[in-house]
Protein backbone atom coordinates (compact mmCIF):
# COMPACT_ATOMS: atom_id res chain seq x y z
CA UNK A 1 0.00 0.00 0.00
CA UNK A 2 1.35 3.43 -0.96
CA UNK A 3 1.82 5.98 1.80
CA UNK A 4 0.37 9.42 0.96
CA UNK A 5 2.63 12.44 1.21
CA UNK A 6 0.39 14.46 3.54
CA UNK A 7 -1.74 13.68 6.57
CA UNK A 8 -5.46 13.37 6.06
CA UNK A 9 -8.10 13.29 8.77
CA UNK A 10 -9.25 9.72 9.57
CA UNK A 11 -7.34 8.32 6.63
CA UNK A 12 -5.13 5.30 6.26
CA UNK A 13 -1.76 6.76 7.21
CA UNK A 14 1.07 4.62 8.46
CA UNK A 15 3.78 6.40 10.48
CA UNK A 16 6.75 5.18 12.47
CA UNK A 17 5.81 3.46 15.69
CA UNK A 18 6.30 5.88 18.60
CA UNK A 19 8.80 4.91 21.26
CA UNK A 20 8.69 5.04 25.05
CA UNK A 21 4.95 5.65 25.30
CA UNK A 22 3.90 4.12 28.61
CA UNK A 23 0.85 6.29 29.17
CA UNK A 24 -2.63 4.86 29.53
CA UNK A 25 -4.83 4.84 26.39
CA UNK A 26 -7.30 7.70 26.11
CA UNK A 27 -9.77 5.87 23.85
CA UNK A 28 -10.45 2.27 22.89
CA UNK A 29 -11.61 0.37 19.84
CA UNK A 30 -15.28 0.15 20.80
CA UNK A 31 -15.83 3.88 21.32
CA UNK A 32 -13.97 5.79 18.62
CA UNK A 33 -13.47 5.18 14.90
CA UNK A 34 -14.96 1.65 14.70
CA UNK A 35 -14.89 1.48 10.91
CA UNK A 36 -11.36 2.81 10.60
CA UNK A 37 -10.05 0.41 13.22
CA UNK A 38 -11.61 -2.54 11.39
CA UNK A 39 -9.94 -1.52 8.13
CA UNK A 40 -6.36 -0.48 8.87
CA UNK A 41 -5.54 -0.91 12.57
CA UNK A 42 -4.34 -3.93 14.48
CA UNK A 43 -6.59 -6.22 16.47
CA UNK A 44 -5.86 -4.59 19.86
CA UNK A 45 -5.53 -0.81 19.29
CA UNK A 46 -3.93 1.38 21.95
CA UNK A 47 -4.62 4.99 21.01
CA UNK A 48 -2.49 7.78 22.48
CA UNK A 49 -1.97 11.49 21.82
CA UNK A 50 1.43 12.03 20.20
CA UNK A 51 2.66 15.27 18.60
CA UNK A 52 -0.84 16.56 17.95
CA UNK A 53 -2.23 13.28 16.55
CA UNK A 54 -4.15 10.31 17.90
CA UNK A 55 -1.80 7.39 17.22
CA UNK A 56 -2.02 3.65 17.82
CA UNK A 57 0.82 2.68 20.12
CA UNK A 58 0.90 -0.91 18.79
CA UNK A 59 1.05 -0.46 15.01
CA UNK A 60 1.79 3.28 14.62
CA UNK A 61 -1.36 4.25 12.72
CA UNK A 62 -2.42 7.93 12.92
CA UNK A 63 -6.16 8.62 13.02
CA UNK A 64 -7.06 12.18 13.92
CA UNK A 65 -5.58 15.52 14.86
CA UNK A 66 -5.85 16.95 18.36
CA UNK A 67 -7.00 20.57 18.32
CA UNK A 68 -6.37 22.82 21.33
CA UNK A 69 -8.97 25.51 21.92
CA UNK A 70 -7.84 29.12 22.35
CA UNK A 71 -7.93 30.44 25.90
CA UNK A 72 -10.55 33.04 26.74
CA UNK A 73 -9.37 36.58 27.33
CA UNK A 74 -9.22 38.05 30.82
CA UNK A 75 -10.33 41.67 31.30
CA UNK A 76 -9.56 42.25 34.99
CA UNK A 77 -7.33 40.80 37.71
CA UNK A 78 -9.98 38.41 39.07
CA UNK A 79 -10.41 36.70 35.70
CA UNK A 80 -6.65 36.71 35.24
CA UNK A 81 -6.10 34.88 38.55
CA UNK A 82 -8.91 32.43 37.75
CA UNK A 83 -7.86 31.55 34.20
CA UNK A 84 -4.08 31.57 34.37
CA UNK A 85 -2.62 28.17 33.51
CA UNK A 86 0.92 28.63 34.84
CA UNK A 87 2.85 30.76 37.29
CA UNK A 88 5.03 33.64 36.20
CA UNK A 89 8.69 32.74 36.06
CA UNK A 90 10.81 35.40 37.71
CA UNK A 91 13.17 35.72 40.61
CA UNK A 92 11.56 35.31 44.01
CA UNK A 93 13.43 38.33 45.30
CA UNK A 94 14.23 41.40 43.21
CA UNK A 95 13.52 42.51 39.65
CA UNK A 96 13.08 40.21 36.66
CA UNK A 97 14.95 42.44 34.22
CA UNK A 98 17.17 45.49 34.50
CA UNK A 99 17.95 48.23 32.00
CA UNK A 100 21.36 49.58 33.04
CA UNK A 101 21.71 51.93 30.09
CA UNK A 102 20.64 52.71 26.55
CA UNK A 103 22.39 49.62 25.14
CA UNK A 104 21.16 46.20 24.11
CA UNK A 105 22.56 42.82 25.17
CA UNK A 106 25.34 43.10 22.59
CA UNK A 107 26.48 46.46 23.91
CA UNK A 108 25.21 48.43 20.93
CA UNK A 109 23.35 51.69 21.36
CA UNK A 110 19.56 51.48 20.97
CA UNK A 111 18.69 53.68 18.00
CA UNK A 112 16.44 56.54 18.93
CA UNK A 113 15.71 57.75 22.48
CA UNK A 114 11.99 57.23 22.03
CA UNK A 115 12.46 53.49 21.49
CA UNK A 116 14.47 53.13 24.70
CA UNK A 117 11.93 55.20 26.65
CA UNK A 118 9.10 52.94 25.45
CA UNK A 119 11.06 49.82 26.47
CA UNK A 120 11.83 51.30 29.88
CA UNK A 121 8.20 52.31 30.42
CA UNK A 122 6.95 48.82 29.53
CA UNK A 123 9.56 47.23 31.78
CA UNK A 124 8.43 49.34 34.76
CA UNK A 125 4.74 48.84 34.10
CA UNK A 126 4.89 45.02 34.21
CA UNK A 127 6.20 45.06 37.79
CA UNK A 128 3.49 44.63 40.40
CA UNK A 129 3.59 46.33 43.79
CA UNK A 130 4.78 43.04 45.29
CA UNK A 131 7.78 42.92 42.95
CA UNK A 132 8.62 46.59 43.43
CA UNK A 133 8.61 46.16 47.20
CA UNK A 134 11.02 43.22 46.98
CA UNK A 135 13.14 45.18 44.51
CA UNK A 136 13.64 48.06 46.95
CA UNK A 137 14.21 45.72 49.91
CA UNK A 138 16.86 43.67 48.10
CA UNK A 139 19.35 46.57 48.25
CA UNK A 140 18.82 46.93 52.01
CA UNK A 141 19.36 43.21 52.57
CA UNK A 142 22.52 43.31 50.47
CA UNK A 143 23.85 46.23 52.52
CA UNK A 144 23.19 44.39 55.79
CA UNK A 145 24.86 41.23 54.49
CA UNK A 146 28.01 43.10 53.48
CA UNK A 147 28.31 45.23 56.62
CA UNK A 148 27.55 42.52 59.20
CA UNK A 149 29.17 39.60 57.32
CA UNK A 150 26.08 37.44 57.73
CA UNK A 151 26.00 33.96 56.11
CA UNK A 152 23.85 33.46 53.03
CA UNK A 153 21.53 30.92 54.67
CA UNK A 154 20.64 33.50 57.34
CA UNK A 155 19.80 36.02 54.63
CA UNK A 156 17.58 33.47 52.88
CA UNK A 157 15.58 32.99 56.08
CA UNK A 158 15.30 36.77 56.53
CA UNK A 159 14.10 37.24 52.96
CA UNK A 160 11.54 34.47 53.39
CA UNK A 161 10.14 36.18 56.51
CA UNK A 162 10.01 39.54 54.72
CA UNK A 163 8.43 38.02 51.61
CA UNK A 164 5.66 36.49 53.73
CA UNK A 165 5.04 39.86 55.37
CA UNK A 166 4.69 41.50 51.95
CA UNK A 167 2.28 38.82 50.73
CA UNK A 168 0.12 39.37 53.82
CA UNK A 169 0.11 43.14 53.04
CA UNK A 170 1.68 44.05 56.37
CA UNK A 171 4.09 46.52 54.77
CA UNK A 172 1.39 48.79 53.35
CA UNK A 173 1.77 52.26 54.83
CA UNK A 174 4.95 51.29 56.71
CA UNK A 175 8.59 51.87 55.84
CA UNK A 176 10.56 49.06 54.26
CA UNK A 177 13.78 49.50 56.26
CA UNK A 178 12.18 48.80 59.64
CA UNK A 179 10.65 45.55 58.31
CA UNK A 180 13.99 44.54 56.79
CA UNK A 181 15.77 45.05 60.13
CA UNK A 182 13.08 43.15 62.03
CA UNK A 183 13.11 40.27 59.53
CA UNK A 184 16.88 39.93 59.77
CA UNK A 185 16.80 39.96 63.57
CA UNK A 186 14.14 37.22 63.57
CA UNK A 187 16.33 35.09 61.27
CA UNK A 188 19.35 35.65 63.53
CA UNK A 189 17.44 34.73 66.68
CA UNK A 190 15.93 31.64 64.99
CA UNK A 191 19.41 30.38 64.04
CA UNK A 192 20.85 31.47 67.44
CA UNK A 193 23.43 33.82 65.95
CA UNK A 194 24.80 36.27 68.58
CA UNK A 195 23.83 39.65 67.10
CA UNK A 196 22.08 42.49 68.88
CA UNK A 197 19.28 44.47 67.31
CA UNK A 198 21.24 47.69 67.98
CA UNK A 199 23.99 46.48 65.63
CA UNK A 200 21.41 46.17 62.85
CA UNK A 201 19.78 49.54 63.57
CA UNK A 202 23.16 51.35 63.50
CA UNK A 203 23.53 50.67 59.78
CA UNK A 204 20.29 52.50 58.87
CA UNK A 205 18.81 55.73 60.16
CA UNK A 206 15.78 54.14 61.78
CA UNK A 207 14.28 54.49 65.24
CA UNK A 208 14.67 51.62 67.69
CA UNK A 209 11.04 51.90 68.80
CA UNK A 210 9.79 51.51 65.24
CA UNK A 211 11.87 48.37 64.64
CA UNK A 212 10.50 46.80 67.83
CA UNK A 213 6.95 47.49 66.61
CA UNK A 214 7.68 45.70 63.33
CA UNK A 215 9.30 42.88 65.27
CA UNK A 216 6.14 42.48 67.31
CA UNK A 217 4.05 42.45 64.12
CA UNK A 218 6.20 39.69 62.62
CA UNK A 219 5.98 37.61 65.79
CA UNK A 220 2.17 37.77 65.78
CA UNK A 221 1.33 37.64 62.05
CA UNK A 222 4.19 35.99 60.13
CA UNK A 223 6.31 33.66 62.25
CA UNK A 224 3.40 31.39 63.35
CA UNK A 225 2.49 30.82 59.69
CA UNK A 226 6.07 29.80 58.90
CA UNK A 227 6.33 27.56 61.95
CA UNK A 228 9.17 29.64 63.41
CA UNK A 229 9.44 30.07 67.16
CA UNK A 230 11.93 32.57 68.58
CA UNK A 231 13.27 31.92 72.05
CA UNK A 232 14.73 34.47 74.44
CA UNK A 233 18.42 35.19 74.08
CA UNK A 234 20.69 33.20 76.40
CA UNK A 235 24.06 34.38 77.78
CA UNK A 236 25.79 31.26 76.45
CA UNK A 237 25.14 32.40 72.89
CA UNK A 238 27.16 35.60 73.38
CA UNK A 239 29.93 34.17 75.59
CA UNK A 240 32.39 32.98 72.93
CA UNK A 241 31.96 36.11 70.83
CA UNK A 242 32.68 38.56 73.66
CA UNK A 243 35.55 36.48 75.04
CA UNK A 244 37.22 36.63 71.62
CA UNK A 245 36.63 40.37 71.22
CA UNK A 246 38.13 41.06 74.67
CA UNK A 247 41.14 38.78 73.97
CA UNK A 248 40.62 36.71 77.13
CA UNK A 249 41.86 33.19 77.72
CA UNK A 250 40.01 29.90 77.69
CA UNK A 251 40.21 29.74 81.48
CA UNK A 252 38.05 32.86 81.72
CA UNK A 253 35.60 31.39 79.24
CA UNK A 254 35.25 28.11 81.17
CA UNK A 255 34.83 29.84 84.53
CA UNK A 256 32.23 32.20 83.02
CA UNK A 257 30.28 29.18 81.74
CA UNK A 258 30.47 27.71 85.25
CA UNK A 259 29.07 30.93 86.73
CA UNK A 260 26.16 30.84 84.27
CA UNK A 261 25.33 27.24 85.20
CA UNK A 262 25.51 27.81 88.97
CA UNK A 263 23.52 31.04 88.84
CA UNK A 264 20.76 29.44 86.80
CA UNK A 265 20.56 26.44 89.12
CA UNK A 266 20.37 28.81 92.10
CA UNK A 267 17.26 30.42 90.63
CA UNK A 268 18.60 33.51 88.84
CA UNK A 269 16.56 34.14 85.66
CA UNK A 270 18.94 35.51 83.06
CA UNK A 271 17.33 34.39 79.75
CA UNK A 272 15.93 37.46 77.99
CA UNK A 273 16.53 39.65 81.07
CA UNK A 274 19.11 42.19 79.83
CA UNK A 275 21.26 39.42 78.39
CA UNK A 276 24.16 41.68 77.40
CA UNK A 277 24.42 43.18 80.89
CA UNK A 278 24.35 39.71 82.44
CA UNK A 279 27.03 38.23 80.18
CA UNK A 280 29.19 41.36 80.62
CA UNK A 281 29.08 41.11 84.41
CA UNK A 282 29.83 37.38 84.29
CA UNK A 283 32.87 37.96 82.07
CA UNK A 284 34.06 40.69 84.46
CA UNK A 285 33.82 38.37 87.49
CA UNK A 286 35.48 35.49 85.63
CA UNK A 287 38.38 37.68 84.48
CA UNK A 288 39.00 38.86 88.04
CA UNK A 289 38.92 35.29 89.34
CA UNK A 290 41.53 34.17 86.79
CA UNK A 291 43.73 37.27 87.38
CA UNK A 292 43.16 38.57 83.87
CA UNK A 293 41.98 42.02 84.78
CA UNK A 294 39.63 43.63 82.33
CA UNK A 295 38.22 47.09 83.00
CA UNK A 296 34.49 47.59 83.31
CA UNK A 297 34.69 50.35 80.71
CA UNK A 298 36.19 47.98 78.11
CA UNK A 299 33.56 45.31 78.75
CA UNK A 300 30.74 47.88 78.65
CA UNK A 301 31.92 49.17 75.26
CA UNK A 302 32.06 45.66 73.77
CA UNK A 303 28.68 44.44 75.06
CA UNK A 304 27.17 47.92 74.48
CA UNK A 305 25.73 48.61 77.92
CA UNK A 306 26.48 51.32 80.45
CA UNK A 307 28.93 50.84 83.32
CA UNK A 308 26.10 51.42 85.81
CA UNK A 309 24.15 48.49 84.33
CA UNK A 310 27.26 46.36 84.49
CA UNK A 311 27.90 47.14 88.17
CA UNK A 312 24.26 46.47 89.12
CA UNK A 313 24.38 43.05 87.45
CA UNK A 314 27.67 42.24 89.21
CA UNK A 315 26.06 42.88 92.61
CA UNK A 316 23.15 40.56 91.78
CA UNK A 317 25.28 37.70 90.46
CA UNK A 318 27.70 37.76 93.40
CA UNK A 319 24.88 36.59 95.63
CA UNK A 320 24.47 33.41 93.57
CA UNK A 321 28.12 32.42 93.14
CA UNK A 322 29.27 32.20 96.74
CA UNK A 323 29.40 28.40 96.45
CA UNK A 324 32.08 28.43 93.71
CA UNK A 325 34.39 31.08 95.13
CA UNK A 326 37.76 29.86 96.06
Amino acid sequence: MEIPSTFEIKSKIIIEKPRNLNRKPIINKAEAFPTVFDDICCGTPNILEKDGFQVCNNCGTAYDRVFISRQRRAFHHLELEKRKMHERKYSEFGPRTTLPGKRDHNGKMIKGPSKYNRIEKINKSIHSSYERNLWFASTDFQKLEERLQIPSYIMEDAKKIYRTAVKNKLTIGRDIISFVCASLYCALRYNKIPYNIEEIIEIFIVKRKKVFKRLRTLQLEVLPKLGIKIENAKPEEYLDRYIEELNLSMKVRNFAAKIIKVSRNAGYTMDGNNTRGVIGSIIYLASRHEDEWCKQKEIAEVVKVTEVTLRNQVKKIREYIKSIRS
